[in-house]
């Protein structure tokens, strides 16, 4: 008994000392990042921090035009500073034997480091009727939105090999939002988790019942609006969005669940469009670092979305591709493996298993 005792106290002191390697680990890499990107910016975190805070809080006019001068000239020198240190990572002993946990963590920042270069033109066509920015920055937007999915796609690949290992990635999280947090990327951070465990949640409830279930590549996410091709049992293959929101939905968010098709989703824009007080209200607003659109505006985009999917899968040889829109809220899936909580998807999980057996 005495023996067991010691071999369970050693294992667990191990356990431990695995626990502090991996923080020590972590740290030393969000210091060496504090130290590249203040190199790059001549500034400290707070300081850019504050400049952000000021710029965010105290335009009234010219806010997208500042934002974006802000982005130029202070966010891209962040960006080429965190390209620069996973490049060289190789040299750093530190960092050598965990190049994908470091590069995890860069490339989730270069995410928020992008936030304020991007634009919601398309969102905005739709309010205009134009588009309101060149050619030449259209393709800036859609290469930066290809970067974030790909930084988005690591990440991801990065909790799915670690998802056994809980603590692990709670130090892991609690690192990457100390850096966020410093450099005043709050919110931009829980933004980013819940759409990450929501993609996850959706993916693998996905796995348990179609065929074959493929994410999307970066390319086919940021420009053709497609999240998952799935095949069904029968052979079916069919194009996949996921959002933790929908306004076809509403009520508290733990019963936000549901899978729309094409044909519903038009309907119910229809049905908006005819409501006089919605249809008057297709406008946009800005509240601090964001746009909000009206739900009308949200739906007709996302109906612009459907057919850019379907016009690219015919385009890869897909014959009359059927397109799902799969609404879960994020607080239905837990932090931070993305472990679908089935007890209260219930009636998600029987339409999954039933979309994908039809």
């Amino acid at each position: 008994m005495k023996q067991y005792i010691k071999e369970v106290m050693s294992a667990q002191a191990n356990k431990e000392s695995g626990m502090d390697e991996d923080k020590n680990r972590l740290n030393f890499m969000a210091e060496k990042i504090y130290d590249e990107i203040a190199k790059a910016q001549g500034k400290p975190a707070e300081m850019f921090k504050k400049e952000m805070d000021d710029m965010i809080l105290g335009t009234t006019y010219g806010y997208f035009e500042l934002k974006k001068q802000f982005y130029d000239s202070e966010c891209k020198k962040a960006i080429e500073a965190l390209s620069k240190i996973e490049n060289n990572a190789d040299g750093v002993p530190e960092i050598t034997d965990h190049i994908s946990e470091f590069n995890s963590i860069a490339e989730t920042l270069k995410i928020f480091f992008s936030e304020p270069g991007l634009d919601r033109y398309k969102m905005r066509q739709l309010v205009k009727g134009e588009i309101d920015i060149s050619e030449e920055e259209i393709m800036n937007q859609r290469e930066m939105r290809k970067d974030i999915t790909e930084g988005r796609s690591l990440l991801q690949w990065h909790i799915l090999q670690n998802e056994s290992n809980k603590k692990y990635l709670d130090a892991f999280f609690d690192t990457v939002k100390k850096i966020a947090g410093k450099y005043g990327f709050n919110i931009e951070f829980e933004n980013l988790m819940r759409g990450i465990l929501q993609e996850l949640g959706i993916y693998k409830m996905l796995k348990s019942h179609f065929k074959n279930v493929t994410p999307a590549l970066p390319i086919e996410d940021a420009i053709f609006k497609i999240d998952f091709w799935a095949e069904t049992q029968n052979g079916k293959k069919i194009i996949i969005q996921s959002k933790s929101s929908s306004p076809m939905i509403s009520g508290d968010a733990l019963e936000r669940t549901g899978i729309f098709t094409e044909d519903q989703i038009k309907k119910f824009i229809a049905r908006m469009s005819e409501n006089t007080d919605i249809a008057g209200h297709i406008q946009y607003e800005k509240r601090g670092a964001q746009e909000f659109f009206s739900p009308l505006i949200q739906m007709k985009s996302l109906e612009q979305d459907i057919g850019i999917a379907k016009e690219y899968a015919e385009s890869k040889g897909n014959k009359d591709p059927e397109f799902y829109l799969v609404v879960a809220s994020h607080r239905l899936f837990d932090f931070p493996t993305g472990t679908p909580m089935y007890d209260k998807l219930e009636n998600l999980n029987r339409n999954l298993k039933d979309l994908a057996n039809s």
